[in-house]
């Protein structure tokens, strides 16, 4: 491969790359926004919600500690924040 052949690879690399970290940074801010908005949807307004109703029928509580109640924001905003990504990539893919 010539000087020229190879130059043209790295223009058509550089360009791919650049495609795909816009793309990611796109997904990466979205799965964040997502994650970040599900974690204090959580803490602030689902959790004391359930918590009351939960008490009311007399239900018993198994996540108690602190730690319990944020690993299951962690874990349910995890899931939000990638099903969020993967619709946002869905719907910027265009129609084949």
């Amino acid at each position: 491969m010539g000087a020229t052949g190879y130059n043209r690879l790295m223009g058509v690399a550089g360009i791919a790359l650049r495609r795909v970290r816009s793309e990611l940074r796109v997904a990466f801010v979205v799965f964040v926004a997502g994650f970040l908005t599900t974690f204090y949807a959580l803490r602030y307004w689902i959790w004391p919600a359930l918590e009351r109703r939960l008490l009311e029928s007399k239900a018993i509580i198994v996540a108690v500690t602190p730690f319990d109640v944020v690993l299951l924001q962690g874990k349910l905003g995890l899931i939000v924040g990638g099903a969020t990504r993967g619709a946002v990539r869905r719907l910027s893919d265009p129609p084949q």
